[in-house]
């Protein structure tokens, strides 16, 4: 990877939205993708709003309708049901030695392996993705 990854994170509802604020919030070189235009309309408006030990702040970030160019990590934080979208939609932008996390419940690794290969990354219970 290089020394400053660019991170996609495919998903921005609650679990996504936390992640990406927080990676953008570190300096992180970060796209948050999402397919619900309110969701969108909504960071590119507002921000993220993080809400830590009582206190609410407001993280600039935006979420693009769909991926552009490559990237050194993705972060899959869609609904279970859309993982394997998600994979499919981020895999042709994964950089060749890039790697993928799995933050989903529901025993996405496996299916998730299936698309990006097991070669990308490592998990407990199954080669080819991180969780």
């Amino acid at each position: 990877m290089n020394s400053q990854p660019r991170i996609l994170v495919m998903g921005a509802g609650s679990l996504g939205g936390i992640c990406a604020a927080t990676l953008t919030e570190i300096g992180a070189a970060v796209t948050a993708v999402s397919t619900n235009p309110e969701i969108r309309a909504a960071v590119d408006k507002s921000g993220y709003r993080v809400i830590d030990d009582g206190e609410e702040r407001v993280i600039r970030g935006w979420v693009s309708p769909a991926p552009e160019g490559s990237y050194d990590l993705v972060i899959l934080a869609t609904q279970p049901p859309q993982v394997e979208d998600a994979a499919r939609t981020a895999l042709p932008h994964l950089a060749s030695d890039g790697e993928v996390i799995v933050l989903q419940n529901g025993l996405c690794e496996e299916r998730v392996a299936a698309v990006v290969g097991a070669e990308r990354g490592s998990a407990r219970s199954s080669p080819g993705v991180r969780r």
